[in-house]
């Protein structure tokens, strides 16, 4: 189960369509959900909604309000105990479901008390937790994955179990977005900022060659032809033109092709443009930036909303105006 997908926990979805012989699902999931109550000998009782909330870590941080961001961790369990979907690294590798392209990481998600779609269930959760606390959830389907259930991993109408950790909230995402960007910049050298809005650093990792000929080429340019690599801050690969290292990372490589850069073009981010104008020919330069020179509030396939990108670059050559 890729998580990634269902992470996007949020594409906002009927989950509540009136079906013949919807209320006798409904009523069958209850009387299972009740007789797995009795036997685990819960003894919480269920909120308003229904959900089942148990304290298992406290948190020491703060609590997040309705329209606060948060960093969350969450693992996916059926009532007959199997974990089928899980956002870290080691509970997904321990269960079989550990697969290269699946970036395991906290997923950022923003607080909406009003939000009706999958799993919104953890949204009355988080509302009632601290930074750093961990609880499990006994969600009934409406606050789950609801009448159509998630592909052939958890049935329509399924109570769902979630290992929930609210890793951390943030009340300004761009501000925090910056502070990490400058973090990693200035702990790997990036000293060099390329704007003076909100954190885009480079850094030459040879020297620039004092040639007229590459200046030329350099002013000249209507494009140029790269090598690349992407990686996310904590160094996960996400995508390369390069099939040594995508061999390595265990993914298949967008392209194997030399990647052209049009100036003045959308094609790359502005961040990737934007450094690569500034190259020579057989230069290879390393970038960080925060999402507002790259892939913003929407994020783009599979990289989420507001996440800082790492990218190294290798100019191959020009192409002359």
């Amino acid at each position: 189960m890729n998580l990634r997908l269902l992470l996007i926990l949020l594409v906002p979805i009927s989950l509540f369509s009136c079906k013949k012989g919807g209320d006798d699902a409904h009523d069958a999931e209850m009387r299972k959900l009740n007789a797995w109550i009795l036997v685990n000998n819960i003894t919480v009782a269920p909120t308003a909604s229904g959900m089942y909330f148990i304290p298992v870590d406290e948190g020491s941080g703060v609590s997040p309000v309705d329209g606060d961001y948060i960093y969350y961790n969450m693992s996916v369990e059926t009532l007959d105990g199997y974990i089928v979907g899980s956002t870290i690294d080691s509970v997904a590798d321990k269960w079989g479901l550990k697969n290269a392209t699946t970036h395991y990481t906290p997923t950022l998600f923003k607080l909406d008390s009003k939000y009706k779609g999958q799993l919104n269930g953890l949204v009355e959760a988080a509302l009632r937790m601290k930074e750093g606390e961990k609880a499990r959830l006994i969600l009934p389907s409406n606050l789950a994955f609801g009448s159509g259930g998630y592909s052939s991993v958890i049935g329509s109408n399924t109570t769902v179990v979630i290992n929930f950790e609210l890793v951390k909230v943030v009340k300004n995402i761009s501000l925090y977005e910056k502070e990490l960007v400058e973090s990693y910049a200035s702990l790997h050298g990036f000293n060099i900022p390329i704007s003076d809005k909100v954190g885009v650093f480079y850094k030459d990792s040879i020297p620039k060659a004092d040639s007229n000929v590459n200046k030329y080429l350099k002013n000249s340019a209507k494009s140029a032809k790269v090598w690349y690599v992407g990686r996310y801050l904590d160094g996960f690969v996400f995508d390369t033109n390069i099939k040594s290292v995508a061999d390595s990372a265990g993914i298949t490589a967008s392209s194997t092709a030399l990647l052209t850069v049009e100036f003045g073009k959308v094609g790359v981010i502005p961040a990737f443009e934007a450094v690569v104008k500034e190259m020579w020919i057989g230069q290879t330069t390393k970038l960080v930036t925060t999402s507002e020179f790259a892939y913003g509030a929407a994020g783009s396939g599979a990289i989420p909303s507001y996440t800082p990108l790492v990218f190294e670059i290798t100019v191959d050559s020009y192409v002359i105006k």
